[in-house]
């Protein structure tokens, strides 16, 4: 329970701080998607846990970028090759949400991280 917590708090903050360095912080829409996870990673420090919602939001936020990069540059750009990777960060923490979040009566509820 408590890896699974701190595998998602450490995740996005590696995230969060990646794309605040500079390559990444020059690309358009990028900075939609570091105030995402500044927002996502703050209710973590209060220990709220997230819905995978919000992180798959981020994540698609990620996607757009990453898609533009590739189109502009290549696929082969540092800059597409590092948003792919923060993707795939977030698609595991994205699972990780899936797996402790369960879903009644339309409300959902935290079962277990």
């Amino acid at each position: 329970m408590l890896k699974n917590y701190a595998f998602v708090k450490t995740s996005i903050h590696t995230v969060g701080m990646t794309l605040k360095s500079p390559p990444l912080a020059s690309i358009p829409g990028i900075s939609d998607a570091s105030q995402a996870c500044d927002k996502i990673s703050a209710r973590l420090r209060y220990g709220i846990i997230p819905r995978p919602e919000g992180v798959n939001r981020l994540n698609a936020i990620l996607w757009l970028a990453r898609m533009r990069e590739a189109g502009i540059h290549g696929q082969s750009s540092a800059t597409a090759h590092e948003l792919g990777r923060l993707n795939v960060l977030l698609g595991q923490v994205s699972g990780v949400l899936k797996a402790c979040w369960i879903y009644r009566d339309g409300r959902p509820r935290v079962h277990r991280l």
